[in-house]
């Protein structure tokens, strides 16, 4: 693809799609009341709803977090976010007072896991990691939001390579097909309480949640799956 690996000792410089990809979704729209209807079809939605458990600063304490086993999803997560300088309460914009409870919580909700999903899938903060992340959402969700967005990723692709001759957007379709029906394969993540999954094993994580396995993260491309430095 046109966008070059910014990586740096193994952890990538987050690209501006990272910030959009972040940005909070309408609590009053189709969209969510789709999503939210799938959220209360399942035992563990519900128990979700009913608690409303925050994936903030303070219930996702990296300081904490750090203490864990390397190898656990919490430790994996806080190595990454110290990695790239995020912050779990960055960029979440005000919610909307009269929405319905659920809904709103849903659209936060979708915010506080951007970031959980980086690890368990394996798409890393830069640009090309986001577009994977994007297609693995749509796969989980079905949003026609999203689907604008990579419809969009895909037009500014093939406007690249017309204007360079760059042969790599060939493999693009391909990328965001394989994260799309990662997304699909998976459990309907915005359902599970990500927060009782930290002191577990990633690897048994991803296996619970039935996530394709994180090698084939960037398959079809030539960029390799996320790093954390020791």
């Amino acid at each position: 693809m046109a966008s070059q690996d910014p990586r740096k000792n193994g952890v990538a410089r987050p690209g501006a799609l990272h910030a959009r990809s972040r940005k909070r979704r309408a609590a009053h729209s189709p969209e969510t009341a789709r999503l939210l209807s799938r959220v209360r079809s399942c035992e563990e939605g519900r128990a979700l709803l009913a608690d409303k458990p925050a994936l903030d600063r303070e219930t996702c304490d990296l300081r904490d977090l750090l203490r864990l086993p390397r190898g656990t999803f919490g430790r994996e997560y806080a190595e990454w976010m110290r990695a790239n300088g995020f912050d779990p309460d960055a960029g979440h914009p005000p919610l909307d007072p009269v929405a319905d409870p659920d809904a709103r919580y849903v659209c936060e909700r979708m915010v506080q896991v951007h970031d959980l999903w980086h690890v368990l899938t394996g798409y890393n903060c830069d640009e090309d990691g986001e577009r994977g992340l994007l297609a693995f959402s749509l796969g989980q969700t079905g949003s026609r939001e999203v689907a604008a967005q990579l419809q969009n990723v895909v037009r500014d692709e093939i406007r690249f390579a017309w204007r360079t001759g760059d042969p790599e957007w060939r493999h693009l379709l391909g990328y965001l097909w394989h994260a799309w029906r990662r997304g699909r394969r998976a459990r309907l993540l915005v359902a599970v309480p990500l927060e009782d999954y930290l002191s577990l094993p990633l690897d048994s994580v991803r296996q619970r949640l039935e996530i394709d396995p994180v090698d084939q993260a960037y398959s079809g491309h030539s960029l390799p799956p996320i790093s954390v430095p020791a």
